[in-house]
């Protein structure tokens, strides 16, 4: 129970030495604002792969053959078809945005996912 009630200041600490600067908001609710010092856009290339385009995953793949079939497929459906957790569909779809592979095209609900580049 050493770290009981210390979340914020252990978060507070972790992004300080980072180099993140960190905000807080109280009213009716809490806020916290964490505003990253790195480029992101640049860095997606390290977690992703540098060539996602070139090297989609099978999985990958297959999400991208099913959205060709039926463009506004929901990751549950295809979480069904290919045999994984919608979580795990949600991810790659995020991978493949990224990548400039899919792109959403309106909300959520009502939109559809158009194929770019799948190589």
């Amino acid at each position: 129970m050493e770290k009981a009630g210390t979340g914020i200041k252990r978060m507070t600490d972790s992004c300080k030495s980072n180099g993140n600067k960190v905000e807080f908001s109280f009213s009716d609710s809490f806020w916290i604002a964490i505003h990253s010092n790195q480029d992101n856009e640049n860095r997606v290339g390290e977690k992703v792969g540098e060539k996602v385009g070139e090297n989609l995953t099978e999985n990958q793949q297959k999400i991208i053959q099913l959205i060709e079939v039926n463009n506004k497929t929901s990751a549950k459906k295809i979480a069904k078809e290919i045999g994984i957790s919608s979580r795990k569909v949600e991810e790659n779809i995020a991978k493949l945005k990224h990548a400039g592979v899919l792109i959403r095209i309106g909300p959520a609900k009502g939109g559809y996912w158009q194929v770019r580049d799948a190589k």
